[in-house]
């Protein structure tokens, strides 16, 4: 299967691409460790419980020279039309992301994201259609789900003058769940899914 392309934007051409998308609510002011659902960051007061909402979490990624590199945007959009339609920008720490809880049953797919590398800014806008370079996760219980870490990897196609790079997300081992977890913690300190996030560490930790 062929991976999404999408462009590279230089300096002078990103800077009215970013004009336009904020302008239009189609990308944030960069990474966060809160989330937002529908352009409302999360209050902890006023969280779903574990009992009757599912936290989605994991990790995601670029494969780069130095080491997983983590993307600077992501968007998920709930595409379940049973459900109330959601646009979250997960909240991230390093490679750990994670959602605002959402219904059991509801479908996140990762619509947009984007990264910088360098003096270039890589955007792809995916829609709710299927392909390499996009992720589904459905929320299939109330509580937490670990949904794995996935790493967006590039593969050489042709040689030569027509030599190029199809991507797609790649399940990976590592970084993993009690990786996310010590991250994930501190951020939900005092909420109902503090315990919940103990709990899961020490039954990992045997």
């Amino acid at each position: 299967m062929k991976g999404r392309t999408w462009r590279a934007w230089r300096p002078s051409l990103l800077l009215i691409g970013i004009m336009m998308l904020m302008a239009t609510g189609c990308i944030t002011n960069g990474r966060s460790m809160q989330p937002l659902k529908n352009k409302k960051t999360l209050d902890k007061k006023k969280m779903d419980s574990p009992a009757e909402s599912t936290l989605i979490f994991g990790h995601i990624y670029r494969g780069a020279f130095y080491g997983k590199a983590y993307f600077d945007q992501l968007e998920f959009t709930q595409i379940n039309p049973e459900k109330e339609p959601q646009w979250i920008f997960p909240g991230t720490v390093g490679t750990m992301f994670y959602c605002t809880p959402v219904t059991p049953g509801s479908v996140l797919h990762l619509a947009e994201w984007g990264y910088s590398s360098g003096n270039t800014f890589y955007y792809a806008t995916l829609g709710i259609g299927k392909n390499d370079s996009s992720l589904d996760f459905t929320a299939k219980k109330p509580g937490l789900q670990y949904v794995g870490a996935y790493n967006h990897k590039g593969t050489k196609m042709g040689e030569g003058l027509m030599a190029g790079y199809t991507y797609a997300f790649v399940e990976e081992e590592s970084p993993d769940e009690l990786d996310a977890l010590a991250k994930l913690k501190p951020l939900l300190k005092g909420t109902s899914w503090e315990a919940v996030i103990d709990a899961r560490i020490e039954e990992l930790s045997k």
